[in-house]
């Protein structure tokens, strides 16, 4: 005896033994594709609106230099765009030698980089780090997360120390916002 497959079919056969074997494998795999057909269709439309709605991307971004200068410097805490060679020299000049012989590099192409450079303020001890974790960049605008937080590796009670972190990413001219966060 042949039904109609359909999930109720496929109910009634379980619950009361009404059909056949062959009944019931053709039934599962009509189900099976039916199934199939369903997630695929879900999965297509999250890839479409992933790659069709999500309007953000995550910028590259370059380490040039990172550390804790002795607070001697007269930094204060802030977030600085550096587009040009003169701007970056003269943060170096006030930075020190000290710091900028470990950069990975002191020569920047302002035609086709610009420079993030962040500062936390002045700790009377060791043990804080601040670090640019990620860019982010969107179709008007370019948010740049900032993380502040204690490095239980090093503690020094006596030390003055401004943690900073200096990255280059490719010039934009998109307005550019920091995000900091802070963890105690």
């Amino acid at each position: 005896m042949k039904h109609e497959k359909d999930s109720n079919f496929y109910t009634i056969c379980i619950l009361n033994k009404f059909c056949e074997w062959d009944d019931f494998n053709e039934i599962r795999d009509v189900m099976m594709k039916t199934n199939i057909l369903k997630y695929a269709t879900i999965l297509l439309l999250l890839i479409g609106c992933v790659y069709s709605c999500g309007e953000e991307e995550f910028a590259p971004f370059i380490e040039i230099g990172k550390g804790s200068l002795g607070g001697s410097e007269g930094i204060p805490k802030q977030e600085i765009i550096i587009k040009s060679k003169e701007e970056w020299d003269n943060l170096k000049a006030i930075i020190g030698n000290s710091q900028t012989n470990s950069f990975i590099e002191t020569e920047i192409d302002f035609g086709e980089y610009q420079i993030i450079a962040v500062f936390d303020e002045i700790y009377d001890t060791g043990g804080r780090i601040i670090y640019i974790k990620c860019i982010t960049e969107y179709s008007d605008k370019i948010v740049i997360t900032v993380i502040s937080t204690f490095d239980g590796n090093f503690i020094a009670p006596t030390v003055q120390t401004q943690p900073y972190h200096i990255v280059k990413t490719p010039i934009s001219t998109k307005r550019i916002e920091f995000n900091m966060v802070i963890n105690n």
